[in-house]
């Protein structure tokens, strides 16, 4: 990082309504890759010999596939990697993979440094955040869970007019019903995007590559740090104002005032020093 010193912090909160995470975070300083992983709450009771569910093992698979790798790596076909690892993972345990809401799956936010650039690859919900030496900052990924059941629902009625059988969208009133018809728009136009072991996933991928002088640091965070009454870069702002963990804190707080269901909650941050030799 030209002469420029790295601090890393990171930070893991179970939900208090789950028995263990199914977040996960990367820290790979040989390799200097960085992320955060939120595997997505099965709708199926799948568990393996050691109780993990589906969410759990998918972030867990990537977890280890991006902490097992050495300098210079492409992280586009990494992504790749991990998620034909996990694809023969669910094989592996006789999950049925051809439908879309028995697989496992994770969303996926990953950075990696170098000399004079950061790559950056994405997919779902989980966030990256740059900030800048000017105070300026910028959100490097876009968020594809956000509008899922309205694009769902549109789908559903478009699917209906070309005269596709669906079925009344009474059905789908059914919140079970309503997921899983969700998770069925994984990887496919007008849908969301997620890792889960589906060959289209990389096709989806979002990725990028910026310069990395003007930054001062990097935030990957999953959706549990999402803010109910504003958006993630007034959360990064709330974040460099008073940290991670009292940010933290202050929104578990507020999503119990307004009895709003709290995640596991997820960040790896990035701050880049100027190195005292130079």
């Amino acid at each position: 990082m030209g002469g420029r010193k790295l601090n890393v912090e990171h930070v893991n909160y179970t939900s208090p309504d789950k028995k263990e995470s199914e977040d996960a975070w990367i820290i790979n300083q040989e390799a200097d890759i960085y992320g955060v992983l939120d595997g997505a709450t099965p709708l199926e009771e799948f568990k393996d010999e050691k109780g993990h569910n589906g969410a759990y093992l998918a972030a867990q698979i990537f977890k280890e596939h991006f902490e097992s790798l050495g300098a210079g790596t492409d992280l586009t076909e990494e992504v790749r990697e991990a998620n034909l690892k996990l694809y023969h993972q669910m094989l592996a345990y006789g999950v049925d993979v051809s439908k879309g809401y028995k697989r496992w799956s994770t969303c996926v936010a990953i950075v990696q440094l170098e000399e004079t650039h950061i790559n950056y690859v994405q997919l779902g919900d989980s966030m990256i955040v740059a900030g800048y030496k000017d105070k300026s900052a910028e959100l490097l990924t876009k968020d594809t869970v956000k509008g899922i059941s309205s694009r769902a629902i549109l789908k559903r009625e478009t699917d209906r007019a070309n005269g596709i059988d669906v079925l009344d969208e009474r059905y789908y009133e059914n919140k079970l019903n309503q997921l899983r018809y969700n998770r069925s728009m994984a990887n496919q136009l007008e849908g969301y995007t997620v890792a889960n072991g589906m060959k289209e996933t990389n096709l989806y991928l979002q990725k990028g590559r910026i310069p990395s002088e003007d930054l001062n640091d990097v935030l990957l965070v999953t959706d549990g740090l999402f803010h109910p009454e504003y958006d993630l870069i007034n959360s990064y702002k709330q974040i460099k104002e008073i940290g991670l963990t009292p940010y933290i804190n202050e929104l578990t707080k507020e999503l119990r005032n307004l009895s709003i269901s709290i995640d596991d909650r997820t960040a790896v941050h990035l701050t880049f020093n100027s190195s005292n030799s130079e």
